[in-house]
């Protein structure tokens, strides 16, 4: 017992007592298309567990499709795989014949052993982990256990479920609770420590951690490039010590890219910052979500359309094409008269045609539209974007970069049509850059040029 407890404390210690979890998607908390009991373990999970620690919900490892509630990345401990039993709270019965038996929508069913679902889930990914290569020297502990987030632990004995059950491998309501309401510091730790097992000697290093993320959410690995540099990056590519790494999504841009509730959205970023590579994982998502419907991913650019369209291919009811090219189409579908581009307005008579053919009728409709280089259109291009969404459809992406002004004037998203308040989000982070390159940047960020009599420039220092 003072071994175990002696665990705990170095659990606390090392991670700071700081607590917010990382969830994916990011929206599951709010999903009314997903469990109460299940969006309820979530909001324990993310205020009762430190921020080293990833959940994932119904991630796709599984080669046969299915998927669990729960993927837990602890790196100083494991991986838990947990299923939560989807039961209102009074809604559980009892065990008969060796079955769990709850109440739902007034009828008396039988629910899946979620212990038993678990396991399952978790010896494939095991196996998944072992076929692994690059983890072929490190010993990861993958455990199974089930969330009983709306009955107690008492609820569960009177009602029998300790004959079905491994109660040590359970979290249970009290738990839940305690951590909802921000009480009972350390008492989800505690029960992981029970589902999962000791403390490891050393923290998972990042690679380790890298390879995990890429197994357990195979969507998130990077297999083609990242922000479409000239460069590219390969999805495997060795380290300075010859060690093979998966190139994965980080936790935020997974995370946006999974969030997939409707509405207008819009992501700003820096370059280098992930932007294109959301916006590609995005489609993917909304392609398999919405088979039978055509989701548009549009740019500035041809050249960036090629590549858009290189990164999406195979998926079928996916369109790639430059706005320039939907706004000729449709201006000509109606009959009027293409009125050319003009140095002076760069495109903005065009995008005023186009938006009038629109409302005569004319172009295509989409049941998603993404747009990226945002920043490159004028309000009136935008606002032919967003009118090329199906009436009944609502999933529009923007993605603009953060560090241009857009048309280099005053400008709001609401002018554009594009309804984001509370739906737009920053990433902050530069993969492209070295160090270097950031460092040199910052010398001129640092130093303001001043314009001296003779007509030359001279520079003073100014404090970032």
């Amino acid at each position: 017992m003072l071994e175990k407890v002696n665990r705990v404390e170095m659990i606390l210690k090392r991670r700071g007592r700081c607590f917010m979890a990382f969830i994916v998607p990011e929206n599951l908390r709010s999903r009314r298309d997903v469990p109460h009991a299940v969006r309820r373990t979530a909001g324990a999970f993310q205020v009762g567990l430190g921020e080293d620690i990833t959940v994932w919900y119904e991630p796709p490892y599984d080669p046969n499709g299915e998927r669990p509630h729960y993927v837990v990345l602890l790196p100083d401990q494991g991986i838990a795989v947990l299923e939560v039993l989807e039961v209102r709270e009074g809604g559980l019965l009892g065990v008969l014949r060796g079955s769990i038996r709850v109440r739902q929508s007034g009828d008396e069913i039988e629910a899946d052993n979620p212990l038993v679902r678990a396991d399952r889930l978790a010896k494939i990914l095991k196996e998944e982990i072992s076929a692994e290569p690059g983890l072929s020297q490190e010993e990861i502990q993958v455990a199974s256990g089930a969330v009983l987030s709306t009955v107690t632990r008492e609820e569960a004995e009177s009602k029998g479920l300790e004959g079905v059950l491994d109660f040590d491998r359970c979290i249970f309501s009290d738990d839940i609770e305690r951590a909802l309401q921000g009480s009972g510091e350390g008492r989800l730790m505690k029960c992981f420590i029970r589902i999962v097992g000791p403390l490891l000697q050393e923290e998972m290093d990042s690679s380790t951690q890298e390879l995990l993320h890429g197994l357990i959410q195979p969507e998130a690995v990077i297999d083609e490039v990242g922000d479409l540099d000239e460069h590219g990056q390969l999805t495997v590519f060795k380290t300075p010590t010859g060690r093979d790494l998966i190139r994965v999504m980080d936790r935020r841009q997974e995370a946006m890219a999974k969030n997939m509730g409707g509405g207008h959205r819009v992501i700003r970023g820096v370059s280098g910052s992930g932007k294109t590579l959301i916006l590609v994982f995005r489609a993917r998502l909304l392609a398999k979500l919405r088979p039978a419907g055509t989701v548009l991913v549009t740019c500035y650019t041809r050249s960036l359309a090629a590549q858009l369209r290189a990164l999406l291919a195979g998926y079928e009811n996916v369109e790639v094409l430059n706005l320039d090219r939907i706004m000729r189409d449709t201006i000509r579908s109606v009959d009027l008269d293409f009125p050319g581009y003009d140095d002076d307005d760069s495109g903005q008579e065009v995008a005023r045609v186009a938006l009038e053919a629109l409302k005569l009728g004319g172009g295509p409709r989409y049941q998603a539209v993404l747009l990226d280089e945002a920043q490159d259109f004028f309000t009136e291009a935008l606002q032919f974007a967003v009118g090329l969404l199906d009436h009944d459809c609502d999933d529009l992406l923007v993605v603009a970069d953060a560090a241009q002004n857009i048309f280099r004037r005053e400008f709001s998203w609401k002018e554009a049509g594009i309804q984001a308040a509370g739906r737009t989000q920053i990433l902050r982070v530069n993969y492209r850059n070295t160090r270097e390159i950031l460092q040199f940047a910052m010398h001129f960020l640092c130093r303001i040029p001043i314009f001296c009599q003779r007509r030359q420039w001279t520079w003073r220092t100014k404090t970032p």
